[in-house]
């Protein structure tokens, strides 16, 4: 990491803060669901890429 610019992981306490107020506010839900409609979209994109890398690789 270049110098000077601070670190902006999430830490564990955050992320368990996070999925704590998803579960409160039922938004897990959601989330998945959402997840699972852009889940073929993302895989499309990988299976694209690993096409690319073949394709540049083979003779």
């Amino acid at each position: 990491m270049p110098k000077g610019k601070p670190n902006k992981r999430y830490t564990p306490e955050f992320k368990i803060k996070v999925v704590e107020t998803m579960h409160r506010e039922k938004l897990i839900k959601y989330v998945c669901l959402t997840f699972r409609a852009s889940l073929p979209a993302i895989l499309r994109k990988t299976d694209d890429k690993a096409d690319k890398i073949a394709e540049n690789k083979a003779p």
